[in-house]
């Protein structure tokens, strides 16, 4: 038996609002692994709008932040404007 633990993955959309950073927070307390879909033009503005968000939370802490991901995209376009291998 492999002594790797498999992380689930979720991959959320509307992380920057109410209802997607209250399912973020939630998702990495069970260990996920999140990668959130947020507007944004680089990796770092996008890391820094969603921690702004998951901030406003009484539940957020930062180490759920080890398990959270913000990725850049666009949920208009097709794979959220994402290369293939980016997801």
């Amino acid at each position: 038996m492999s002594d790797r633990v498999q992380r689930h993955v979720a991959l959320v959309t509307g992380g920057t609002g109410l209802i997607g950073g209250e399912t973020i927070i939630a998702l990495a307390k069970t260990g996920a692994r999140v990668l959130a879909v947020v507007r944004a033009q680089s990796a770092d503005h996008a890391q820094s709008r969603l921690v702004e968000r998951l901030e406003r939370s009484n539940d957020f802490h930062g180490g759920l932040l080890s398990s959270i991901e913000a990725i850049p995209g666009d949920t208009t376009r097709p794979l959220f404007g994402l290369a293939p291998d980016t997801l």
